[in-house]
């Protein structure tokens, strides 16, 4: 069994559960770069955003109303 690239770890966990925290990734998947893998994710299209204002954690969801 070959090992999911982090980036497809965290569009398959949006896509099922339609968003996503650091926590929930440090946590759930051991990934502690999600920004990162965020920001690659938007570049590649998907609909993705940051629901919390600036000075609070990060939850991002994948918006298909985008």
């Amino acid at each position: 069994m070959s090992k999911l690239p982090q980036w497809r770890v965290i569009l398959n966990h949006l896509k099922i559960f339609r968003e996503i925290t650091p926590a929930d990734a440090i946590a759930g998947y051991n990934i502690t770069r999600l920004a990162a893998i965020i920001h690659r994710l938007i570049n590649e299209g998907y609909p993705i955003r940051n629901v919390n204002p600036h000075g609070q954690p990060a939850k991002y969801i994948l918006d298909y109303a985008a």
